[in-house]
C-alpha cells in the first residue's frame, strides 16, 4: 500500500488535478535495535544525512543499508536468509509502470489472477500527470482492491 500525502486516490473516471501528483511514500518496517546499532556505527553519515533538507547524492540510503545489515553483518548471520523469488510468485510481484502497453496489461492480469501476498508498482514514468499508464494503474487497483476499508469509508463520508 502506498500513501500519497495530501493526494488521495480519486475514484476512476474523475478529473485528475492539473498539478503533478506527489511521490508516493511506502511504509517500511524497521527493527529499532538494529537502527540504533547502525546509527552508532555510522554516526557521522547519519548526522550528515539529517542536515540535508532535500536528498543529496551522498546521503545514506537507509533501506539499502538496513537490508545489507540484515544479511551481511556478522552478528546477524544465520538469523535471516535472502530468497530470490521468481517474477510472479505466490509471495511477490514487482511491476514497473512503463510505456509497454501489452506487457503491462498482461502483468496486471497475472497479478489479478494469481493474487500474490505482496506486489510493488514502481512508477518510472516521471511527472506524467495524464499518462494512460496511470489511468490503467487506477483501474487495476480498483479491480484488485474492490472493497473499501473502514478508513476509506470514513473519508468518503467527510467529503
Amino acid at each position: 500500500m502506498c500513501i500519497y500525502p495530501g493526494h488521495p486516490y480519486a475514484p476512476v473516471g474523475t478529473a485528475a488535478s492539473a498539478a503533478p501528483p506527489p511521490r508516493a511514500l511506502t511504509p517500511q518496517a524497521y527493527d529499532r535495535d538494529l537502527l540504533a546499532r547502525l546509527e552508532s556505527s555510522l554516526h557521522d553519515e547519519f548526522r550528515r544525512t539529517r542536515t540535508h533538507r532535500f536528498r543529496s547524492g551522498d546521503d545514506l540510503v537507509l533501506s539499502a543499508l538496513y537490508a545489507y545489515m540484515l544479511l551481511e553483518a556478522p552478528e546477524e548471520r544465520g538469523r535471516h536468509e535472502a530468497q530470490v523469488l521468481p517474477k510472479l510468485s505466490p509471495q511477490y510481484y514487482m511491476l514497473e509502470l512503463e510505456n509497454k502497453w501489452l506487457w503491462m496489461m498482461r502483468s496486471y492480469a497475472d497479478i489479478l489472477r494469481k493474487r500474490p501476498k505482496f506486489f510493488c508498482l514502481n512508477d518510472i514514468l516521471g511527472n506524467a500527470v495524464h499518462h494512460p499508464a496511470l489511468l490503467a494503474e487506477r483501474v487495476f487497483l480498483h479491480l484488485y482492491f474492490n472493497k473499501s476499508v473502514p478508513v476509506e469509508r470514513a473519508y468518503r463520508r467527510t467529503e
